[in-house]
């Protein structure tokens, strides 16, 4: 049984809640998901196996291309330069941990994926950005699930990077359904318009979008799409796991 279902309750934790997590957390130790080891949320014998994402290819048509940079026919669209993401989405361990912090509730799996793509970004990034905009959820799934996961990402690369995180800018205007049964062409459909920009004064120039998984690129892109539409220059993106 891990602890984080119990101990994960704030992105930010009062020392009260801290204390609350090492207790729980001697109790209920984090276990790995992949072999159930206690005291990793991924043991080294079972990271050493993990695929990594493939930067040699376009994010989004998979042509060739190098570090996440996305080619020039993608980007004329998408407006999006780079998309960098550590691991394959579909197997063993990413996928469990994923579905563990976005369905499960077991937030404390956070700050280990965060450093995760703080690193990749330190070794496959472009330029730093100004700041870092997590990918936001409507108002009402907000409600249900009471966080939004790539705030709790962003809010541990922040500090690896040193960029600011920027939680406002981009707001969700409209709910959309769940992308993860539909064909590339209804996620874009799905997704379109549904962001917006919320009350701020100046607008970053550049910025990376963070977000837990990219499949096709079409919530990433659309987020793209209205930044620049409103005076951003460069956007780029970080994402856990791609798939």
């Amino acid at each position: 049984m891990t602890s984080g279902s119990l101990t994960a309750q704030n992105g930010s934790k009062s020392p009260v809640r801290r204390f609350c997590s090492f207790v729980l957390d001697t109790v209920f130790p984090p276990s790995c998901f992949c072999c159930e080891q206690e005291g990793w949320w991924a043991c080294a014998p079972c990271r050493s196996h993990f695929s990594r994402a493939d930067d040699r290819r376009c994010p989004l048509c998979l042509h060739e291309s190098s570090n996440g940079y996305v080619c020039d026919v993608c980007f004329d669209v998408s407006g999006i330069r780079q998309i960098v993401s550590v691991f394959q989405f579909g197997q063993k361990g990413i996928q469990d941990m994923v579905h563990a912090l976005k369905y499960e509730n077991i937030r404390d799996v956070s700050p280990w994926m965060g450093r995760c793509m703080a690193a990749a970004w330190n070794l496959h990034g472009g330029e730093k950005p100004e700041c870092l905009i997590p990918i936001p959820l409507h108002p009402a799934r907000l409600r249900e699930r009471e966080f939004n996961q790539a705030e709790l990402l962003g809010e541990t690369i922040q500090c690896v990077l040193e960029v600011g995180l920027e939680k406002h800018i981009l707001v969700r205007a409209r709910k959309t359904a769940s992308q993860t049964k539909l064909s590339s062409d209804e996620r874009k459909k799905n997704i379109e318009g549904c962001f917006a920009i919320g009350a701020v004064s100046l607008m970053p120039k550049s910025v990376l979008l963070i977000d837990d998984v990219c499949t096709t690129g079409a919530t990433l892109c659309e987020a793209a799409r209205m930044l620049k539409c409103h005076g951003v220059e460069s956007v780029s993106a970080l994402v856990f796991a791609h798939g």
